[in-house]
């Protein structure tokens, strides 16, 4: 009885979770539509706001051009109009000369009108024609005055021109940038719906599902809690469980409130006797199962050591061998530097003995020419000389010195080969 209102209450909790989780989903799922209309109300505000803004703009702009458009359209008006006849003593002051398409015109104030004629006609009057009021400096002033005049409005009016396109141009990329931010807040809104939508058809499935489990839980339910490793104890306890409530139910609808009431607590009873030996045994199967995980824990364990111990000692054997070799190539690497030494070494030695050795052969090859020369005659000592000059390399300048010397004075040239001969003799002494 305790174990089946536990059963219920655990129902009754899951369920009540489960609808406090769809509460909230729903309220979060509603908070981030509201937030998203917000945004849609605040964009769409903007937007009108600056469409509002465009087109007072636009009006004020086009006030500017419809104003230059007038003027303009009068003085075609007046390019259009053929040669006006006018009394010239009605002409009172001249007001105003503009430059049209190079037409000077000129602007007359008359009794009754003003009247607009080209500067050749006014030229085409005679003198006495012409009022007086019409003085020639004042109306060269005021001719050039109307030139800047007409040169300064025509910038002004190309400057509003250059500011109206740029402010159009400002305005559209403005307009596109906004219609760009109101279409992917819209696309946006409509991602957001989706996954709403999504969210909420995952959360209604996962309701039904958590029912379907809670139904099948509660079928279950005592046969997981005799849950056994033999299927035939686990078959068992379930047929005991399972008379137990159907004799429950016939003694409830069969018998009477009082009779009821005492058969159930028999049945109860007995129904706790049998979860109590299911649980029981479960308890004793899962204590049995916990002992042999532990023991094969231990097991891994030890064995997990052992292989690191093999593998710390697998490591320092290769980091000593690692070692040796080093040692051993720096070893060799120093044997190969003092062997190249040596080498160097007895090669210097080898050259220096070759270069003595040359150096003795020469010495005795110039000691037999010069013995030649002086233990030979005349003609022989003609013929020995130019061997002692390339023997000695002597220059050609000290070849014509000694030729001459030769031939002024024989005994001054022997002399000075017997004192040739003595330094020679003392240099290899």
């Amino acid at each position: 009885m305790q174990t089946d209102m536990n059963t219920s209450q655990c129902s009754a909790a899951s369920s009540e979770n489960l609808t406090e989780c769809l509460d909230m989903y729903r309220k979060e799922a509603e908070q981030k539509i509201e937030n998203m209309k917000d945004l849609l109300r605040k964009a769409k505000i903007t937007i009108d706001k600056q469409k509002a803004e465009i087109i007072q703009k636009n009006e004020i702009i086009e006030g500017q051009i419809n104003k230059y458009a007038q003027l303009e359209s009068v003085f075609q008006k007046y390019l259009n109009e053929e040669k006006k006849t006018f009394d010239a003593s009605q002409v009172l002051k001249v007001l105003a000369s503009v430059d049209i398409d190079g037409i000077i015109w000129i602007c007359l104030k008359c009794t009754h009108s003003i009247e607009w004629i080209r500067e050749s006609e006014l030229q085409d009057l005679p003198n006495d024609i012409i009022p007086s009021a019409i003085n020639q400096q004042e109306y060269e002033r005021m001719k050039e005055n109307f030139e800047k005049i007409q040169k300064q409005s025509q910038s002004e009016l190309q400057n509003v021109i250059n500011q109206y396109e740029e402010r159009m141009k400002r305005l559209k990329q403005e307009n596109e940038v906004v219609q760009r931010k109101f279409q992917e807040t819209l696309t946006n809104l409509n991602l957001t719906n989706k996954k709403n939508e999504e969210n909420l058809q995952f959360l209604n499935e996962r309701v039904s599902e958590i029912i379907d489990e809670s139904q099948e839980i509660r079928e279950n339910c005592l046969g997981y809690m005799a849950e056994e490793n033999d299927e035939n104890v686990r078959k068992e306890c379930m047929n005991k469980v399972k008379l137990l409530l159907i004799k429950m139910q016939k003694s409830i609808s069969a018998n009477a409130e009082n009779d009821c009431l005492n058969t159930i607590k028999e049945h109860v009873i007995l129904l706790q006797q049998t979860l109590f030996e299911a649980l029981k045994k479960q308890h004793s199967t899962l204590q049995d199962a916990s002992n042999q995980e532990k023991q094969w824990e231990d097991k891994y364990k030890q064995l997990s050591k052992q292989k690191e111990a093999e593998k710390a000692e697998k490591e320092e054997i290769l980091s000593q061998g690692r070692k040796m070799i080093k040692d051993l190539q720096k070893n060799l690497e120093n044997l190969k530097i003092e062997s190249q030494k040596q080498v160097k070494e007895r090669d210097i030695k080898i050259e220096f003995l070759q270069q003595e050795m040359k150096k003795n052969v020469n010495i005795q090859y110039i000691k037999n020419i010069l013995i030649k020369f002086f233990n030979s005659d005349q003609s022989v000592k003609e013929r020995t000389l130019p061997v002692i000059q390339t023997v000695l390399q002597f220059s050609q300048a000290e070849s014509e010195i000694l030729k001459n010397a030769w031939l002024r004075d024989q005994s001054t040239v022997r002399s000075t080969m017997s004192n040739i001969g003595k330094m020679f003799s003392f240099g290899s002494s």
